[in-house]
């Protein structure tokens, strides 16, 4: 929370270029913002980020991950197989509440005309959601699936469901060609084997 705050912060003192917001260096830029955000979920298969900007494309407006809701703890047991899906916020949905807490801060009066960036492409019920937000663009990377190898059939199916809802009422899902980018990890410590920590040490 705080440190999607501080990204709002940045990016409000520091907007990128209104020619650059139409071109593919902002496109980059939210996306891979959205990938940050992706990397703190709690969840252990797949990891989604979403980004919300303001109409013209200058402004972050939320970026959230999928996760609980403010004040719903997370704990081992929510996480379980079978049970994740009953406590887990998608991204697009934190991502739009965060969004409504700012857009007065960016002289708006409701969501309509904004952007989505995401880093999965939104479920049937973030679609709906999307919809009734007025959202007027969705972007996604064209390879998207690709790292979520292990989502499952019925989200795979649900995503199908989502698309053509936004396709009917004439929201654009844009594919970004920026192909597969895996959620970053956080890196492992390397060490030497105890062996070899021993040998170095008789060394010295």
């Amino acid at each position: 929370m705080v440190r999607s705050r501080l990204r709002q912060l940045l990016n409000d003192l520091f907007p990128p270029a209104q020619a650059g917001a139409r071109g593919a260096a902002a496109h980059r830029r939210f996306i891979d913002l959205a990938f940050e955000e992706a990397a703190a979920s709690p969840h252990p298969k797949v990891q989604v980020g979403a980004v919300i900007t303001t109409p013209d494309g200058r402004h972050m407006l939320a970026c959230a991950y999928n996760g609980f809701a403010d004040g719903v703890k997370c704990t081992p047991a929510r996480l379980r197989s079978g049970q994740k899906s009953y406590w887990i916020m998608c991204a697009e949905k934190r991502a739009l509440n965060f969004a409504r807490q700012n857009m007065k801060r960016h002289g708006l009066f409701s969501l309509k005309g904004c952007r989505v960036y995401s880093t999965l492409d939104p479920c049937h019920t973030c679609a709906d959601d999307l919809i009734a937000a007025g959202i007027a663009r969705v972007y996604v990377p064209d390879a998207a699936h690709q790292h979520h190898p292990r989502l499952k059939e019925k989200w795979r199916k649900s995503i199908a469901v989502g698309a053509a809802k936004l396709r009917e009422v004439g929201v654009p899902v844009t594919k970004l060609a920026y192909g597969a980018r895996p959620v970053p990890k956080k890196r492992a410590k390397k060490t030497a084997p105890r062996k070899a920590r021993k040998t170095a040490r008789k060394k010295t």
